[in-house]
């Protein structure tokens, strides 16, 4: 049958008795123990069942002498041609094994699908998918990496690889890498799911009132004034250390929770950098002046229905304070005043801040006493923080 020299190397190609794919030449494979016995295999496990200790003694056995049964389905493998492949359009060899498609009886040279060898491999056993050309073509926009071309990165400019983890906004199509759309692991895995990553360039642009608008262009206010019944209003106060990676998880706990009002502490943004879009949000945004590195940092987000003003801003020491005034009523407003106070600093005071008759003031202020937290010992922010409450 198929003859071998006296140095063990080959002279004619065979194949594996497990995935029946030709050996490379020079390939040294697995000879059945049994006499007489002439069926090879490849090394790795998948195709010979032996760990890497077994295959060091060498000692193999074909599935009709006691080993393991690894027969893999031949596709196609007919003694003449075997079609056309579905990306090249080449006719597709006999004693090939050729690639079928997860998703219809399109077949493709394994060269043609463009997976690396380790997912070749893994695509032959089942255990992963592949889809051909036609089927991408209505498969969801965010598909697998595997299964993705050579693209260009929206933020970066730069090439994304085949086979990286990438996101592509539902809107332009244009793609991103995963680490330059700042989403954590949950989020992206959320997100590709779903099929509802938007790009910065693609997500909602915010009404007047936004401070991406000129100052002497930009009004108070970013919605009608509501008339009738006082109207209730539901906020949620995070410190984000750092804003920017996590828009994804913010724009979906607003949804879900229904919030009016946003107070984000610990922004991390310099004056450089673009204001984070919250779907459906008019953002009032204070940045820590004259810091070499990020840090610190204010925002607030009001829902674009909700007419407001803004107050101001300042900075006492360690401590910021940014403050706007929400419409709840013809002639009736609350002031809400967003406070972050850093930990580990002299001289911390709340004094200063001012507190009207229908006012809020929400934040991080680093301070502790057993009024609110019995298990954290007190400090003397928060016994600073109970006498400002009592005097106000």
């Amino acid at each position: 049958m198929d003859s071998i020299d006296a140095d063990d190397n080959f002279i004619v190609r065979v194949t594996c008795t497990s995935c029946n794919s030709i050996f490379r030449n020079r390939y040294k494979p697995f000879f059945c123990t049994e006499p007489e016995c002439i069926a090879m295999s490849h090394r790795q496990e998948t195709c010979s069942g032996l760990s890497r200790t077994q295959q060091k003694a060498g000692l193999w056995r074909c599935f009709k002498h006691g080993g393991r049964d690894l027969r893999r389905e031949q596709q196609n493998r007919d003694t003449q041609s075997q079609g056309e492949c579905v990306e090249c359009k080449k006719t597709l060899n006999a004693g090939i094994s050729p690639i079928v498609c997860s998703g219809c009886p399109n077949l493709a040279h394994a060269v043609c699908t463009k997976l690396p060898r380790d997912q070749i491999l893994k695509k032959r056993d089942g255990r992963i998918t592949w889809y051909c050309s036609p089927c991408c073509d209505i498969q969801p926009t965010n598909t697998p990496a595997q299964h993705l071309e050579k693209s260009k990165c929206l933020k970066c400019k730069s090439a994304i690889s085949r086979g990286k983890e990438r996101m592509r906004c539902t809107k332009c199509k244009k793609e991103s890498h995963k680490c330059c759309t700042g989403l954590t692991r949950d989020a992206y895995q959320s997100l590709l799911k779903n099929d509802a990553w938007i790009c910065d360039n693609c997500e909602y642009t915010p009404p007047p009132g936004s401070d991406s608008l000129p100052t002497e262009k930009a009004k108070d206010g970013a919605g009608s004034k509501k008339s009738g019944h006082k109207r209730n209003i539901r906020g949620l106060q995070w410190n984000a250390d750092g804003i920017n990676t996590k828009m994804a998880e913010l724009n979906s706990l607003v949804a879900e929770l229904e919030v009016d009002v946003v107070l984000i502490q610990e922004t991390k943004l310099t004056e450089k950098s673009r204001t984070p879009r919250l779907h459906g949000f008019t953002a009032v945004r204070q940045d820590r002046p004259n810091a070499e590195f990020p840090g610190g940092g204010l925002l607030i987000y009001v829902k674009e229905d909700i007419a407001f003003r803004k107050i101001g801003g300042a900075k006492n020491g360690s401590t910021e304070a940014l403050s706007v005034s929400i419409q709840q009523n013809i002639g009736k407003w609350l002031d809400i005043t967003n406070l972050y106070s850093p930990p580990r600093t002299e001289e911390r005071s709340i004094d200063w801040v001012p507190a009207s008759k229908n006012c809020l003031i929400a934040g991080d202020f680093n301070g502790h006493s057993g009024i609110w937290d019995p298990f954290q010992p007190e400090d003397s922010m928060g016994s600073k923080i109970a006498d400002y409450i009592v005097e106000n």
